[in-house]
């Protein structure tokens, strides 16, 4: 018998990726797929081609979008990868634009952990230089959104101003936006997510 434990494979984790997701809209519109495509399109162009160092470009699609037509454009900046889409319960979206159905799908890029980083991009950004520097910064990070734009770059936020009171009534008044979220992908959190 042999009693020799065998070690894991490890996997070796190679360079860091800008990821963003493409899923279709909650309301099965072929009009809001091909402007989110488009959208696509020119922030993998403005990746690929204003860039410093070389960094993976990923794009997280649901099975609609790789069976649309015009998919097969995406291949030209960006690796295609179909996921599962991860839905919001109904019941928190009927107040809610119909695409944000969607919207957790982003939660797949944890599952990224060939990579050293992440970067989850929103697909309406405009790449207007390299973005190479994002992957300096101390990690997890994320772009906070609010009224309080004054506090330094790399500042720690505390819960006490994501709220404000107007007249009583308790509001929001920032929190993180979902572009650009780094975060180191050699230490993913322990929840992987599966379908």
């Amino acid at each position: 018998t042999d009693l020799a434990v065998r070690p894991k494979a490890v996997q070796v984790r190679k360079g860091n990726a800008f990821v963003a997701t493409l899923w279709a809209d909650g309301d099965g519109s072929n009009v809001s797929l091909k402007k989110f495509m488009t959208q696509a399109l020119v922030l993998g162009f403005g990746l690929k081609h204003c860039r410093g160092r070389t960094q993976k470009r990923v794009l997280l699609v649901t099975k609609e979008v790789t069976s649309h037509e015009s998919s097969d454009l995406l291949h030209a900046y960006w690796d295609v990868r179909e996921v599962e889409p991860l839905d919001v319960h109904a019941s928190r979206l009927a107040t809610c634009d119909p695409r944000f159905k969607g919207v957790f799908t982003k939660l797949r890029a944890f599952n990224l952990t060939e990579f050293e980083k992440v970067v989850l991009l929103d697909l309406d950004l405009v790449i207007m230089r390299p973005l190479d520097d994002i992957f300096l910064v101390e990690t997890p990070a994320a772009v906070y959104r609010g009224h309080d734009y004054e506090a330094d770059a790399g500042s720690v936020r505390t819960g006490s101003n994501l709220f404000f009171d107007r007249d009583g009534v308790r509001l929001q008044g920032g929190g993180i936006n979902a572009a650009p979220v780094d975060w180191p992908s050699r230490q993913p959190p322990h929840l992987l997510l599966h379908g």
